[in-house]
């Protein structure tokens, strides 16, 4: 079991025992409450007011002869003895409701810091669960890294197996034969692609697509080159304009572009938005060496990697390793170039696509 996992586990007993502690503390609350400002203080005026009461109801100012000062007598008597009875009686209520009522006082002012006690428990909780977030999250972040640190360094060896071949691609007599965009291209691609789960959080419902555009300059378009993609995907392989969708944008500002939902975007034509494959983009230049995005130097190409999920990228996970393998394709393009300037008189082939 992984400690992200356990950790989670933990979280929700956390959120069980939050919900237990609210339940509990609101019922004995607000009894007590009731009873120590309402209930008590009447009991005990009444019962107070009772014991107060201490006036004899025979008026012996009245008595004229032995006969009714005999009877006023044998009523004094009676009423003392019930007086009495009764005043032992409201003393043990008054005595109880006393107890009664410190006690839910006590419990009152109790359950009030255990109240304010829970709101900061749940501000602890509250806390422990953005750690818990930020600590997935950075999980995640790591294992992008290193699997991006991975492949990159695969990718720089692709690079320089593919310079050594067209370095020596010669046959016999000389001429300098032509290798193709995959041949090229694949290689450098294949570790990004391999590890595309854990670079870009990929899943099994997310088409991926990876696509490679050179700039033609004679036709002034943007012609894909090299892809690789979900066999899910029904692929129409189009040209680009420069300044025309997200590659023709992407090529023009010389800068990486990145749309998380296309049906959003106010840049993007309508027959753009419309695919269900490719519900999330980014975008990269591919510059030559020495070329930077503050120069007025076209671009070589464009890098796009798809996804048919919204929300498919985030930048500060992606750039790098994205802009990354984006120089590697211009290193290559470039290389490629001074080879062939060298050994046919010819800029780029269009015969050398695929």
């Amino acid at each position: 079991m992984s400690n992200y996992t356990e950790i989670k586990k933990i979280n929700q007993r956390v959120e069980t025992r939050e919900k237990k502690a609210q339940k509990d503390q609101k019922s004995p609350l607000l009894f007590a409450s009731i009873f120590a400002t309402v209930i008590a203080p009447i009991l005990e005026a009444i019962t107070i007011g009772y014991l107060g009461t201490t006036s004899s109801p025979v008026d012996f100012s009245s008595i004229s002869d032995l006969s009714q000062l005999n009877t006023a007598l044998e009523l004094q008597k009676n009423w003392e003895l019930v007086f009495d009875r009764n005043s032992s009686f409201a003393f043990i209520v008054l005595a109880i409701t006393v107890l009664l009522h410190i006690i839910a006082a006590v419990l009152a002012i109790t359950k009030s810091q255990r109240h304010s006690h829970y709101f900061d428990y749940k501000e602890l909780s509250d806390t422990y669960n953005l750690v818990v977030t930020s600590y997935g999250h950075t999980q995640d972040r790591l294992s992008s890294i290193v699997a991006s640190s991975l492949a990159i360094s695969l990718s720089v060896n692709g690079v320089e197996d593919v310079i050594a071949l067209f370095k020596n691609n010669h046959n016999e007599g000389g001429e300098f034969k032509r290798v193709k965009f995959s041949e090229a291209f694949g290689p450098i691609l294949w570790p990004f692609v391999q590890y595309r789960e854990k670079i870009f959080g990929y899943n099994g419902d997310s088409l991926y697509n990876f696509a490679i555009y050179i700039y033609e300059e004679e036709q002034d378009v943007l012609r894909l080159a090299y892809r690789e993609c979900d066999n899910r995907i029904n692929t129409q392989n189009r040209d680009w304009q420069p300044g025309k969708g997200h590659v023709g944008i992407t090529f023009m500002q010389k800068g990486l572009r990145i749309c998380n939902d296309v049906a959003a975007s106010t840049e993007l034509s309508p027959s753009e938005k419309s695919s269900e494959y490719y519900k999330s983009f980014v975008s990269v230049p591919i510059l030559a060496p020495e070329d930077d995005e503050s120069s007025n130097v076209k671009p070589i190409g464009v890098l796009v990697v798809t996804s048919s999920h919204i929300g498919q990228f985030e930048k500060e996970i992606i750039k790098i390793p994205l802009e990354t393998l984006a120089k590697l394709f211009g290193i290559v393009v470039h290389e490629v170039e001074l080879f062939y300037n060298m050994s046919t008189e010819g800029g780029r082939d269009e015969n050398s696509e695929e």
